[in-house]
């Protein structure tokens, strides 16, 4: 369903399906881990909200210009002669596996390299993570990148690794 919605619809369905997609995984997440219950037309109202910054910002070209004392929630290059590899993981309860992703990007900022995969198994979010960054590694390895840094949305995986 989702492939037929998005190779026939427009570009602003597209951007408000995933905005949808986005802020009902973002209530059950707010469930999940804090028990705060958001109202379905909370959620609706999330999605639109999204959906009006995602125009704005396309009309505007906005650039995101970090404060000196915030946490910067920009994409930031790596430094020259490294790559940037970007990670995450889904669990797929219904199936029994996980989805393992990341993309490579250069120190210009450019695409290089992107793979995902399903590994099988039921995994909580924090084995999927790192299972994630393992998968990664070995496939760094194989395509000959030395000078990496990886960016996960996961603090623990981060907070282990480090």
């Amino acid at each position: 369903m989702f492939k037929r919605l998005f190779t026939t619809g427009t570009m602003e369905q597209c951007v408000l399906i995933a905005a949808l997609c986005w802020s009902l995984w973002n209530r059950r997440n707010k469930w999940v881990w804090n028990k705060i219950d958001m109202s379905v037309f909370g959620t609706k109202s999330v999605a639109i909200n999204l959906l009006e910054d995602w125009k704005r910002a396309q009309q505007e070209k906005v650039k995101c210009t970090p404060t000196i004392n915030s946490r910067s929630r920009c994409w930031q290059k790596p430094p020259v002669g490294w790559v940037k590899i970007n990670i995450d993981a889904a669990t797929f309860m219904q199936d029994n596996s996980i989805g393992i992703g990341g993309v490579i990007r250069d120190d210009r900022g450019d695409f290089v390299r992107a793979m995902c995969q399903q590994v099988e198994g039921l995994w909580q979010p924090r084995e999927a993570e790192a299972i994630t960054l393992r998968e990664l590694l070995s496939w760094t390895k194989k395509y000959g990148f030395v000078r990496c840094v990886f960016e996960t949305d996961s603090k623990l995986l981060a907070d282990a690794y480090n």
